[in-house]
């Protein structure tokens, strides 16, 4: 089974904030590539808001978002610059719920 995400960074010149908005599956062994995104978009503008916005995803576990949240801590330890938009509630995976499906056949 195979997770992808697909990562759009926003970030106009003169605008207050940089987003960043992930589609697809964001799970324990796909949240890391997101780490030099966030990287990346904190340098553009070390002082500007970034948010992280994970409510288009079709799958989101929780424990990749504590991950992402625990990255976010080292880059900006004193949550003044990068929030992270959860979806809610959170899907559950469509690869694995049509795997499901398939084996109750």
């Amino acid at each position: 089974m195979r997770h992808t995400l697909s990562v759009i960074v926003h970030a106009d010149v003169g605008e207050d904030e940089i987003r960043i908005a992930v589609e697809g599956c964001v799970t324990d062994r796909s949240e890391s590539s997101l780490h030099p995104i966030l990287r990346r978009a904190k340098a553009l503008d070390p002082e500007a808001p970034m948010v992280l916005d994970l409510q288009r995803t079709q799958h989101c576990e929780h424990s990749a978002v504590a991950q992402l949240q625990q990255f976010i801590d080292d880059i900006d330890p004193y949550h003044r610059t990068v929030t992270i938009l959860e979806p809610n509630p959170s899907p559950s995976c469509p690869m694995l719920v049509s795997a499901e499906t398939r084996s109750d056949v």
